[in-house]
């Protein structure tokens, strides 16, 4: 599992974790929720290994992040930030094929291809294939990024279920309703398979529909984890968020449905 302990960070006086703990465990969602400011990106730098917590440790499969070699770490788990900042003029499929990078010596160009057209085909982006990475759209792009980190940890054929890992850091936020769907579904399908995923959301309602847990911020504290119906629940929204909302089931798949007034 890949396993946050204790987590604390301050910034320029400022607490910004305080004694944050999380569990992304495989062949689950994990989402991420909060207000602005309650410390969610922090938390995911901290998970990613790009911000070092001033107290508290991150493991992942029992060993200290710090402990892994970078490459045997981007073979077992891939990061899907918010933004991504790429500004030469690839193909779609170049950039895709970047993240088959860490499996350069176990690889082949051959096996490579074959996985990044089978990732274009499960993000949805497999029509834009041949275009210019910088001719596409802010939610094409950010697509064509979820495709290449699927690549990265695509599950070898003999081994369908290993254990792998994905981190994404607000997924939906520049995509359209069907493809925040989209991207979530694939989020699930990943689980389903074996991977451990982690997902930074603002979306109370995409939570409920594909999380199997759900860690709730406030002010750089775990205010409540759980499940969807542990967690999202009127007392909870309101505490967290300062909102009165109503929670009723879900008409069609019986989850938690928030409803404000």
């Amino acid at each position: 599992m890949l396993a946050a302990s204790g987590i604390g960070i301050s910034i320029g006086g400022n607490r910004i974790l305080d004694d944050v703990s999380l569990l992304v465990m495989p062949g689950e969602v994990t989402a991420v929720l909060g207000p602005n400011g309650a410390g969610k990106s922090t938390l995911m730098n901290v998970l990613t290994g790009a911000l070092k917590p001033d107290r508290g440790n991150v493991t992942l499969s029992g060993t200290s992040l710090s402990s892994w070699a970078r490459g045997d770490l981007a073979r077992l788990r891939a990061v899907l930030p918010q933004y991504s900042s790429l500004s030469f003029p690839f193909p779609v499929q170049e950039v895709v094929l970047m993240g088959r990078s860490p499996h350069a010596r176990n690889s082949s160009l051959e096996r490579d291809l074959t996985i990044v057209r089978a990732a274009l085909r499960e993000s949805g982006t497999d029509h834009l294939e041949h275009r210019i990475y910088t001719t596409l759209s802010g939610g094409e792009r950010q697509r064509v990024h979820l495709a290449r980190a699927l690549a990265q940890i695509w599950a070898a054929e003999d081994v369908p279920k290993q254990e792998r890992y994905l981190l994404l850091d607000e997924p939906t936020a520049s995509l359209d309703l069907a493809h925040q769907h989209a991207t979530l579904e694939i989020a699930r399908r990943l689980a389903e398979n074996g991977a451990g995923v982690v997902a930074i959301l603002h979306d109370l309602n995409l939570a409920a529909m594909y999380a199997d847990r759900i860690c709730m911020l406030k002010a750089g504290r775990v205010h409540a984890e759980g499940t969807p119906r542990a967690v999202i629940r009127p007392d909870t929204i309101e505490a967290v968020y300062d909102v009165a909302a109503s929670v009723i089931a879900h008409p069609t798949r019986g989850c938690p449905l928030v409803v404000t007034a």
